[in-house]
């Protein structure tokens, strides 16, 4: 077979700048659908993206508001405790302090009465005493037993030899109740 060439050099160049312009344009058009196929994925990823993002912050927020319920709790209750705590150190065990207390009389005296005011640290007793002797006993008794400090017994209560009617005060010593 034989080619015969009938075109001129400028219609060869024309030629070949036409295919050229084909090639170039069909590799635009290819750029172009690529391009857009990439964006489409991209606008569904981030709506997607966006979507997974709310769904999180939505669940962390109740999450955020169940964590603050929970640890207002636990503070409500850490303050319960710690009140608790504060009772139950200042607790003294009055019924073992009031029996050693009656156990410090004599056979002959007897109380009338015993008031103890725990915000003072004070102990008031009164009673009666068979003798002075007997009252000046109980009174040494108090002494001895370390549980008071500025036990104060009127002088008019010793004035009587027999039947003393006295009246006591008396700072108790509370770091010795427990």
């Amino acid at each position: 077979m034989i080619a015969i060439n009938l075109l001129s050099p400028q219609e060869k160049k024309s030629i070949k700048n036409l295919e050229l312009f084909s090639t170039i344009q069909e590799v635009l058009f290819l750029i172009l659908i690529f391009s857009a196929f990439a964006a489409i994925i991209l606008v569904f990823a981030n709506r997607f993206l966006q979507e997974r993002l709310d769904g999180i912050t939505a669940k962390n927020s109740s999450q955020i508001e169940v964590s603050q319920q929970i640890n207002s709790q636990i503070t409500a209750i850490n303050q319960k405790i710690n009140s608790t705590d504060k009772i139950q150190q200042n607790f003294k065990t009055w019924s073992k302090f009031i029996t050693t207390v009656s156990n410090l009389r004599n056979n002959n005296t007897s109380y009338q009465s015993l008031a103890i005011n725990y915000q003072n640290s004070l102990l008031e007793i009164s009673g009666q005493s068979a003798t002075r002797e007997d009252l000046l006993a109980f009174k040494d008794n108090l002494d001895k037993s370390g549980l008071f400090t500025d036990i104060d017994l009127p002088i008019t209560d010793l004035l009587p030899k027999e039947k003393n009617v006295f009246h006591i005060k008396a700072t108790i010593n509370l770091s010795k109740i427990k």
